[in-house]
């Protein structure tokens, strides 16, 4: 048994490291609500583009939290759209050091997608390929998807700065691969039509996507909505590589019947179409679509 003195002595401890741990309880719930108002308002500002009073927000969130992810996300958005991509690129590799995964988190994806479609956007087409070239190699383990995508937009920009040697680097990387999908064929083929280049090769790129997808079969899943939507996906991908084959043909006077099978089917149309691109003021839009109508 303690002595009544010891007694006391110990009482008044507890009292005070209750009080104590209670006092830093109440410390953190209030850093936490003043975090969360911060995050709150630094994405109603986001939302209304108000980007540099969103930045200051999410800024403050660090200097309470410096490991906040979701801080970090939309540091690394309002960069990219401010233009300011190496700031951007190196907050998406700080994510990465905080353990977000590329592949599982969706916000990390959407970050990277805000990035990536910033870059496209600038005009000056050297400066888009050194920045796709310093995301590619600053953040580590992108998806085969997104790396596909940096590599055929870096094959269409040297393509059109007339950068054989660069372009011939990215290609032989980008088809290193075997079995080449037929999704790489069609986004390489795309994406020179964007840029406007290499459009015999993109039809012949084409060619190869509609073949590989009609011998594709929709995996299944055990979901018969889910595999039903697969079934429907398969079936649609070669119609809308056929679209893009179709203008592809027509660009580049790809007329012969033994390899266009458009022209084999109807060898004397009745509708000419004309390149009214500059006409309608559309030179300079950038688009990856087709429409094709009969």
């Amino acid at each position: 048994m303690l002595a009544p003195a010891t007694r006391r002595v110990v009482s008044i401890a507890l009292c005070v490291l209750a009080g104590w741990t209670a006092t830093l309880a109440a410390e953190d719930l209030t850093v936490q609500s003043t975090i969360d108002d911060l995050l709150r308002r630094g994405g109603e500002l986001y939302a209304q583009s108000k980007l540099e009073d969103a930045q200051r927000q999410f800024q403050e969130v660090l200097k309470l939290d410096s490991e906040n992810e979701v801080a970090v996300h939309y540091l690394a958005r309002i960069n990219a759209r401010r233009g300011l991509f190496k700031p951007a690129i190196d907050l998406i590799r700080r994510l990465q050091s905080l353990g977000v995964s590329i592949y599982r988190s969706e916000d990390a994806k959407r970050t990277l997608n805000v990035v990536i479609a910033g870059i496209l956007g600038l005009e000056d087409l050297r400066q888009r390929a050194d920045m796709l070239i310093h995301l590619r190699e600053t953040v580590q383990g992108l998806p085969v998807e997104i790396e596909r995508r940096i590599d055929a937009h870096l094959m269409g920009i040297y393509a059109k700065l007339g950068e054989k040697q660069l372009h011939e680097v990215v290609r032989k990387r980008y088809f290193a691969n075997k079995p080449v999908p037929s999704q790489a064929y069609f986004i390489a083929a795309r994406t020179y039509l964007h840029y406007n280049v290499e459009l015999p090769t993109a039809a012949t790129y084409l060619e190869q996507a509609v073949e590989l997808m009609r011998k594709r079969r929709p995996r299944r899943t055990g979901n018969p909505a889910y595999d039903a939507y697969l079934e429907k996906v398969v079936k649609v991908e070669p119609t809308i590589a056929e679209d893009f084959l179709a203008y592809t043909y027509h660009a580049c006077g790809i007329l012969d019947p033994e390899r266009n099978r458009f022209v084999a089917a109807e060898p004397n149309p009745k509708a000419t179409f004309r390149d009214v691109t500059e006409k309608a003021g559309l030179a300079k839009a950038a688009g990856s679509r087709v429409a094709v109508g009969d």
